[in-house]
């Protein structure tokens, strides 16, 4: 049981790439129109600019409830963590019960309203938790503790930001942990390396196991997270730097590091295997963070290895990346294994994975695939553009 219904969001996710299509007139409005009445869904559709207003309106309006109900219960809860862990508790979960009867309606999906109430309700929830715990607790048991209540709210409602959250409670937990062991120190880049990666590829084996796009956002900002710390985790400056900051007292100038050598192979190695892995699966995401790790990599060169002035480096760097992307666009006016430089609209993989879905749309709207595209043929990924085209 999930709060949101998940034909609903199926449903809207077809209706969406619908209209992608028919703006690419691969539709006729007519058969727009089929695929909406084949596939509706109540949820509200507003602005973005409507959406983050109404969120934070909903932020306000719950933390000036809150203000009035810690005024009214000042005197009974005041230096009792006890009595103002149960008022948290209560309220989170007084909270949860507003979000369910809002999703229930069906017309809130992810519209500002009920995402600040998933917010809201999990800050009490954790918050009630921590009270009503001894003060004094480390860092990892207090992530810990916060992590059941944060993945409990990820599996009811799919929340970006709860997600978020969760990750960054995780690395936490890893970081805070690790420096409670003589050896962790040194250990802590190899072992965030290697938890990353364990959570990049539970990431993008969740989808082959479920067709729901329940979690489809949670899983590529996985994806992206992951990548991310992946690469910074082993980057000789990122190393160098946190090695200094906990170090006491702190030195003016960071130390040299163990395995200096091996941290500045992986600097470059890393990045340059997204990008190899990225060319290779047409994945977006290890695209684009292959490129940004190269670049991180030459900038920590620069950091360390002083062979020209900032100025100029900005201005030898800032030419060759005009000379690359000159180079790359002329070469990508044609099609070219799969990649060009036309807008691709956004093609997501679990639409174009799903033959099933295709095949139900192409039969309520009529419509032919044009010549040379063939459903179902693709294996789209990395949160849009990967596979063949």
């Amino acid at each position: 049981m999930k709060a949101y219904d998940e034909t609903h969001i199926r449903n809207q996710f077809i209706v969406t790439q619908a209209e992608r299509w028919q703006r690419q007139q691969l539709l006729t409005p007519a058969q727009l129109t089929a695929v909406r009445q084949a596939y509706p869904f109540p949820f509200r559709n507003g602005s973005v600019f409507i959406d983050i207003g109404l969120f934070i309106f909903t932020l306000v309006s719950a933390g000036g409830g809150f203000g009035l109900l810690a005024v009214m219960l000042g005197e009974f809860t005041a230096g009792n963590r006890m009595a103002e862990g149960t008022v948290c508790l209560t309220v989170g979960m007084a909270a949860v019960f507003l979000t369910v009867m809002l999703t229930n309606r069906g017309t809130f999906y992810r519209n500002g309203v009920d995402n600040a109430s998933i917010l809201v309700a999990t800050v009490y929830l954790v918050a009630g938790v921590h009270l009503l715990l001894p003060p004094g607790l480390p860092l990892w048991l207090d992530c810990l503790i916060n992590l059941p209540v944060l993945l409990a709210v990820i599996w009811y409602f799919g929340d970006l930001l709860i997600a978020f959250a969760a990750l960054a409670t995780i690395y936490t937990l890893i970081f805070s942990g690790m420096l409670e062991f003589s050896l962790g120190k040194t250990l802590l880049p190899f072992v965030l390396m290697g938890v990353s990666g364990l959570g990049y590829g539970l990431a993008r084996q969740f989808p082959k196991h479920t067709r729901s796009l329940y979690y489809t956002d949670v899983l590529t900002l996985t994806e992206w997270v992951t990548l991310i710390v992946l690469a910074a985790s082993v980057n000789y400056a990122v190393v160098r730097q946190l090695n200094a900051l906990l170090i006491t007292p702190r030195p003016v100038e960071a130390p040299e590091i163990a395995f200096s050598g091996l941290f500045w192979a992986l600097t470059v190695l890393i990045p340059t295997v997204y990008l190899a892995l990225g060319l290779r699966r047409k994945d977006r995401i290890l695209l684009i963070l292959g490129i940004l790790g190269l670049i991180a990599a030459v900038a920590t060169v620069r950091l360390y290895v002083v062979w020209l002035s900032f100025s100029l480096f900005l201005v030898v760097c800032g030419a060759v990346l005009i000379a690359i992307a000159v180079v790359t666009v002329r070469l990508l006016k044609a099609d070219r294994s799969g990649f060009t430089d036309a807008p691709d609209d956004e093609s997501p993989r679990e639409f174009w994975g799903n033959v099933q879905t295709l095949a139900a749309m192409q039969g309520v709207s009529g419509t032919h695939p044009p010549d040379g595209v063939k459903f179902g043929g693709g294996d789209f990924g990395g949160g849009g553009a990967e596979g063949k085209y």
